[in-house]
């Protein structure tokens, strides 16, 4: 479980480059001023040569480079979770097919289509839900961060790490779309064996299923509410596997109470 209170890195992220542009504005707009209130045209004097322009980028870099730092250990613990539950829940469900095997055992019932197919949602679940190097991810986002310390501010410089983290968000939203719906087919043909056993295991419904995210979509609004939706995004990664680990307890325990009984 991850808190949610983590939305604040990249909402402190989009203020801070709003004010710093804010800044800039007044700088050459103070700049335009003193120069006209001593009369005569414009100089060719640059104010972006000006100290005061430095200082402030120096300022935003280190605040960028803070903020990045924050963020990129935040996608670690995004992307260590994601490898964490996949793997988990791999193991959980070869325990939950041995023990319907055995319960099978005991009641002399051929249960073999029941098993196949569970057996080939098992083989589909370990060739996709593959583990991403959460290091790799992560190193690759910081490029950024540490493009704004040395102050680099070129397109290229931030197109790497950007593109980093779009796939960061993209595989962390349908990754745990997809997973989820192979474990509600999972549980469906395990209740309909147990119920072929003569046993009734009914396993709770899902209160907030993980939805299927638009991530084209989610691009798009985005840049039309000028990076604010992106907070709202981070917002999804964090809370959808919340939902979903706590179903994934919920679903546990029901089916470890409904059938520990009948191997006693």
């Amino acid at each position: 479980m991850m808190s949610a209170a983590w939305i604040v890195v990249p909402l402190l992220e989009i203020i801070t480059v709003i004010v710093f542009i804010i800044l800039i504005v007044v700088l050459v707009i103070d700049y335009i001023i003193r120069l006209q209130l001593q009369g005569g045209p414009l100089p060719t004097t640059n104010p972006f040569l000006a100290p005061e322009f430095f200082a402030l980028v120096r300022a935003f870099s280190y605040v960028e480079f803070v903020l990045g730092l924050f963020f990129a250990y935040m996608l670690f613990k995004l992307i260590k979770r994601r490898n964490t539950h996949f793997a988990r829940q791999s193991y959980v469900y070869e325990d939950m097919t041995t023990v319907a095997k055995e319960v099978a055992a005991k009641k002399g019932a051929d249960v073999t289509l029941s098993l196949n197919n569970i057996q080939r949602g098992l083989r589909e679940a370990r060739s996709e839900e593959t583990e991403k190097n959460a290091v790799l991810w992560v190193i690759l986002t910081l490029a950024g961060s540490i493009a704004a310390l040395g102050g680099g501010t070129g397109a290229g410089g931030a197109l790497l790490p950007g593109l980093a983290t779009l796939y960061i968000f993209y595989f962390l939203n349908k990754d745990f779309f997809n997973h989820e719906r192979r474990e509600d087919a999972y549980f469906e043909e395990m209740n309909r064996m147990m119920m072929t056993l003569g046993v009734a295991t009914t396993l709770p419904r899902r209160s907030y299923p993980t939805p299927s995210r638009g991530f084209v979509l989610y691009i798009v609004l985005t840049i039309v509410t000028i990076g604010f939706f992106w907070v709202y995004w981070t917002y999804t990664l964090l809370n959808d596997p919340n939902n979903h680990f706590r179903q994934q307890s919920m679903a546990e325990d029901t089916f470890i109470m409904q059938v520990t009984p009948l191997l006693a």
